[in-house]
């Protein structure tokens, strides 16, 4: 054991070694003089992660009670950080990188049942990193348990709780980690560990789009890396040949990394790769840059190995590259020494040279069927993924944060309406859902069943009922029943999940909506209504109206952006000088990035002039009245008005068009 004082002189001068900067080590130093006091008032003279560990609990007023409540602040996992660095500098006489807040070690048998479940992994032939990640969230969810009457005591309330732990995680985060928990209770219930009926609650994440525009480097920047190479040394041989293979034929990092000598047909000038991510075998053309590159390297460069892969690690012993490697830093080392910027706005990594040769393609002509060949998914989602990358590669795009909503309580045995309502959002923020609109309803139908049925705080088939009859005595349309129901229904089975009784109103009890067929202007429709627009007045009760409208629709056609995310644009969302709005809490809770032409880039300029400074304008880009933002009723008067001074004829309420037909 080492003293506190002596531990933490050793570990102060090994961060200044390791270059942290001077106002992180003040705040570090004051967090350890706050620890040497803790423990000369314990009177203790030897350092221990115990003694680490009680000082973090008093410090953050306890730090594993936040954890399993999801309130962790990030102070309180950087007093954790505190903690373990010194425990690490003890053990290892340095300063490791990453740090795990499970403290709390597995019971041998919950360590047996995790080793059990990703041998059950592996033969279902589940890719290593696969059984890697759902092992861990396997650990995290039997730690959890092990506090909760373990898997024997596995129940909806444990799981609901479990779910309302994930508060605070990106959406994506949120989504794996149920994954995981419900391959885990796949494998529990097969070896009898846990029932049938666990399964079903789990609620299911709502699955994240891919939010951000894909990352494209200008060919000028990728030729200055594959410059950078410095083919006269063995390393440098490799990577101008790795970099090469992914620039040229699109491969991905995974691909290239798994390489062997067999994939290569130099008679036939072939090379024949399995991709990592659908199994099936591609074939591709072995162009003769990059095959004398591999020459090159394999004669010239290439540690005398035995294994079959063609690219090595030139660090001893020689071996093939680790799955967990991304080849990231190859790119990273290279681009630094062509003065290429390299930033963390952005993903720069391999993939990012992947998009770049299918916006040069795309550039040239090629048809999307044909990029789709390069290997990769199906081609309609390639489709997709590269119009965005040629859409983005006009700005500088910049990833916006995604918001997920905070976690609450969970049902118990004597839940009222109101808290099985209250659990039940939370929940259903907890996996990344907005739900404002079905929080809305489930407060109306509260209302309306305590009015109704007082003293019920359950779903009876009365209430329901009762609750869709008044819905149609007001002459609703069946959407908007629909969406009055569908909240009510989700209740229901809430409440059914830990055997609670509750009426669930089938699907077939109601009216289902037509279908709404999107109107597709014509580029005549187009050029009246952006004229009309043009054309809009003055008015005193929305004095910058005349400015507003003629933008704001362009900037749906052009953007396809939803009239909401619009109307909510605040100054500081759109950049002129790059080209780029930033859309914020959009659909899914998610933020992106949307790049806009040259054209209307600069009409935004020139309307961004004329209303700067304005009365009444405050922070959003598109005012209405006294401050606030636009209203969707006012957009859509306006837009009604255009409509109809456009002569475009409109087929009443619910038949359009309708200002989302622009985004069509």
């Amino acid at each position: 054991m080492v003293a506190v004082p002596e531990l933490v002189s050793g570990l102060d001068a090994e961060l200044v070694r390791l270059g942290y900067k001077a106002a992180t080590m003040v705040w570090y130093r004051g967090c350890r003089r706050r620890l040497e006091r803790f423990s000369a008032s314990r009177g203790v003279q030897e350092f221990s992660l115990d003694l680490a560990m009680a000082w973090v609990g008093q410090a953050c007023g306890g730090f594993f009670g936040k954890e399993q409540a999801g309130t962790l602040k990030p102070a309180d996992v950087y007093l954790f950080r505190v903690a373990q660095m010194p425990d690490d500098f003890a053990v290892h006489g340095a300063v490791l990188r990453r740090y795990s807040r499970t403290v709390d070690k597995l019971t041998a048998g919950q360590a047996g049942v995790a080793a059990r479940f990703r041998a059950w992994l592996q033969a279902g032939d589940c890719a290593a990193s696969t059984v890697r990640a759902y092992g861990t969230v396997a650990g995290e969810f039997l730690a959890f348990t092990g506090r909760r009457g373990g898997l024997a005591g596995l129940d909806a309330g444990v799981i609901g709780a479990f779910v309302a732990a994930l508060a605070g995680y990106q959406a994506k985060t949120v989504e794996h980690k149920l994954c995981a928990v419900r391959s885990f209770l796949r494998f529990a219930r097969d070896s009898g560990l846990a029932d049938e009926a666990v399964l079903e609650a789990v609620p299911a994440a709502k699955p994240a789009r891919q939010a951000r525009v894909p990352s494209v480097r200008d060919p000028a920047e990728v030729t200055k890396i594959l410059q950078a190479a410095d083919r006269g040394n063995p390393c440098g041989k490799r990577d101008y040949a790795i970099i090469l293979l992914i620039t040229r034929l699109g491969l991905r990092g995974i691909d290239v990394r798994r390489l062997r000598f067999g994939d290569l047909d130099w008679p036939g000038n072939r090379l024949s790769v399995v991709q990592a991510t659908t199994g099936h075998r591609v074939q591709l053309p072995l162009l003769k840059d990059v095959g004398r590159a591999i020459i090159g390297y394999v004669r010239s460069g290439r540690p005398r190995s035995e294994c079959p892969e063609v690219f090595l690690r030139h660090t001893a012993p020689a071996g093939p590259f680790s799955g967990q490697d991304h080849l990231h830093q190859i790119l990273v080392r290279h681009a630094r020494a062509a003065h290429v910027p390299v930033g963390e706005k952005r993903r720069h990594g391999m993939h990012s040279l992947r998009h770049t040769l299918a916006t040069r393609l795309m550039e040239d002509g090629t048809p999307v069927e044909q990029i789709a060949g390069i290997p990769g998914p199906p081609a309609g989602h390639v489709r997709r993924r590269v119009l965005e990358v040629v859409a983005g590669s006009a700005g500088q795009l910049r990833p916006g944060p995604g918001r997920v909503g905070a976690g609450g309580e969970t049902m118990t045995a004597g839940i009222t309406l109101s808290d099985a309502i209250t659990a039940l959002v939370a929940e259903k923020r907890a996996v990344g859902c907005k739900y404002h609109a079905g929080q809305q309803v489930l407060a109306r139908f509260e209302a309306f069943s305590s009015r109704e049925f007082p003293g019920l705080d359950t779903l009876s088939e009365a209430s329901v009922r009762a609750w869709i009859a008044a819905a149609r005595r007001r002459g609703i349309q069946p959407a908007t029943l629909q969406g009055l129901a569908a909240p009510v229904r989700e209740l229901a089975r809430w409440l059914g999940r830990p055997g609670a009784a509750a009426c669930l109103l089938p699907g077939s009890a109601l009216p289902r909506p037509a279908r709404y067929v999107p109107h597709i202007y014509t580029g005549r429709e187009l050029a009246a209504l952006f004229a009309q627009t043009g054309r809009c007045r003055y008015c005193s009760q929305v004095p910058l109206r005349h400015l507003v409208m003629p933008v704001l629709f362009r900037t749906l056609y052009a953007c396809g952006l939803r009239c909401s995310e619009a109307r909510l644009l605040r100054a500081g969302d759109v950049d002129t000088d790059a080209g780029v709005l930033q859309i914020r809490d959009a659909e899914g809770g998610k933020d992106r990035q949307v790049p806009v032409s040259g054209t209307l880039r600069a009409r935004l300029a020139r309307y961004h002039a004329q209303v700067a400074g304005q009365p009444g304008r405050r922070e959003w880009f598109f005012p209405g009245r006294a401050g606030q933002p636009l209203t969707l009723g006012n957009a859509g008067r306006n837009f009604r008005r255009s409509l109809w001074q456009a002569r475009i004829s409109h087929g009443g309420r619910g038949h359009g068009p309708r200002v989302h037909d622009l985004r069509h």
